[in-house]
């Protein structure tokens, strides 16, 4: 079984924020794959609004390296639905 929290935190490595533990968010799974060979998306619900701004604030960090990180290039992003906290963190369509 893969480690999605261990991911995750080379992630935030890269943006230069703090790690995340298990009661930083309320679920991270990743998306159904597309079958075209890349990892597919994670998505993190994150229980405070503070560590997603942190995330989110620093996501122009990943352009300037993503090495190490399964699915480069990286790219974090908002998730448009009703819930709150959500973000998406996966490789870029291009």
């Amino acid at each position: 079984m893969e480690d999605i929290l261990a991911i995750l935190n080379k992630v935030a490595l890269k943006l230069e924020v703090p790690p995340l533990n298990s009661s930083d968010y309320i679920a991270a799974h990743r998306l159904p794959a597309k079958n075209d060979g890349r990892p597919p998306p994670i998505l993190i619900e994150f229980r405070e609004r503070r560590t997603r701004g942190l995330w989110f604030g620093n996501k122009n960090k990943l352009r300037q390296s993503s090495d190490n990180v399964p699915g480069k290039p990286i790219y974090v992003r908002k998730l448009d639905s009703i819930e709150q906290g959500s973000l998406v963190a996966g490789q870029s369509n291009s």
